[in-house]
């Protein structure tokens, strides 16, 4: 079996066929993806301007109490990305915008998790050494939600079972 045939067998189940086809359900999925994804981004984004001197006044290791709704986030983001991959597994794993997407993505959590973790111990110092981090995770996270949206018009495939069993 090719991996074009194992994308089409999961694509003709009755629970791909639904997160296609219910109007309803996938774009639902697409909004908790969206919001989790923007909570994500957001509170990487603003530890990251914190972390390069913006809004001074707040002390950096309040950003440590982030860290509870950034894992929130994962978890809805990563069910609600496997419910979107189920519904077009193809159009997805054949595409390699999507695996830069999921690169992007740890680096980008790897950075936050470690700007949140590191909070108190950079408190005392100034925000130079923290800068490429915090630059780099403002990138990282652009890059996640770009390429989030590219994804929806850069496949060439959009359903497997359109090409292996002729649609």
């Amino acid at each position: 079996m090719t991996v074009l045939e194992l994308y089409a067998s999961f694509e003709l189940t009755g629970f791909s066929t639904a997160v296609r086809e219910l109007w309803w359900v996938f774009p639902t999925i697409l909004v908790f993806h969206s919001l989790s994804m923007g909570l994500m981004a957001g509170i990487g984004i603003v530890c990251a301007l914190r972390a390069l001197g913006f809004a001074r006044q707040i002390p950096i290791a309040m950003f440590s109490k982030f860290q509870p709704l950034l894992w929130v986030g994962l978890g809805i983001a990563g069910a609600s990305g496997l419910l979107l991959l189920a519904g077009y597994p193809a159009k997805a794993l054949t595409n390699p915008l999507f695996f830069i997407k999921m690169l992007m993505l740890a680096g980008a959590i790897w950075l936050t998790v470690r700007m949140t973790s590191t909070a108190p111990r950079l408190s005392s110092q100034s925000p130079s050494p923290a800068r490429l981090p915090a630059l780099l995770t403002i990138g990282l996270w652009l890059g996640v939600i770009a390429s989030g949206r590219f994804l929806a018009y850069t496949h060439t495939v959009l359903l497997a079972s359109w090409l292996v069993v002729g649609g």
